[in-house]
């Protein structure tokens, strides 16, 4: 993942925290996706091949995308990486679109949100993605002044 790209799993919505098991939190196998990535992104994040035969990338793996990972022909997570640097608005809206429609959530440094706009807008805003694209030479210069 490149420093520009902010990036998020995209969860069955009824999925919680409970037990912090991740693989169950991530895991699409049971549920029904009933709209076809292919034809929802097509003209939007077309279809890439990937690195991995159990991955189905959708846009450009150094930009934005949605990769499924796949198991058996079965989804087993579909995680999202969004590159600030050249994000639209039209793409925003086509994935957090998407997320409704599959009757997903978005998973963000361990804890759940709505795909809604304005809540993703303010997750983008206090990323670390974010902070380094807004201002690259200051983003650098706070880092090596810090006590890492």
């Amino acid at each position: 993942m490149a420093i520009w790209q902010f990036s998020f799993y995209i969860i069955p919505r009824f999925r919680r925290l409970e037990n912090n098991n991740k693989d169950y939190i991530f895991s699409w196998l049971g549920e029904q996706i009933k709209v076809d990535p292919n034809l929802f992104f097509r003209g939007t994040l077309n279809r890439k091949d990937s690195w991995c035969n159990d991955i189905k990338l959708f846009g450009d793996n150094e930009g934005t995308c949605i990769k499924f990972f796949v198991e058996h022909e079965n989804i087993e997570e579909i995680s999202c990486r969004l590159d600030l640097r050249t994000l639209c608005k039209y793409e925003l809206d086509k994935i957090l679109e998407y997320i409704k429609l599959i009757d997903g959530k978005i998973f963000y440094e361990n804890k759940i949100y709505e795909a809604d706009i304005s809540e993703v807008t303010r997750l983008i805003k206090s990323s670390v993605a974010y902070k380094f694209c807004k201002d690259p030479r200051g983003f650098f210069e706070e880092l090596s002044s810090s006590n890492i």
